[in-house]
């Protein structure tokens, strides 16, 4: 007995990440906004039994996010906008080196 094709829905292309960031998101907001994602994950409990260590790690990390986004939020903003260009700087020639 074959299982017929429509529960299984042709694949679909993964949007791109740009398409889920506003282009008139500032810093501070992205910033605040995983803050707040950051804090709202590690609230959660961990999973009670298959899957209970894997889900307290993810948890704690997210913990340790949190904290990390504060202290962005916390530092004034020239300091802020050094940080941003930084990090551009190190993701960028690596996602073109991957692209080669």
């Amino acid at each position: 007995m074959a299982i017929p094709p429509q529960p299984f829905p042709p694949r679909k292309r993964r949007p791109s990440a740009s398409s889920f960031i506003s282009p008139n998101f500032s810093d501070q907001k992205l910033v605040q906004s995983l803050l707040l994602l950051s804090q709202e994950v590690s609230l959660l409990k961990p999973l009670q039994f298959l899957l209970k260590r894997s889900s307290s790690s993810i948890i704690r990390k997210f913990k340790l996010l949190a904290i990390v986004f504060e202290e962005i939020i916390r530092l004034p903003p020239p300091f802020f906008f050094s940080i941003r260009t930084s990090l551009l700087q190190r993701i960028i020639p690596r996602s073109t080196e991957s692209q080669d």
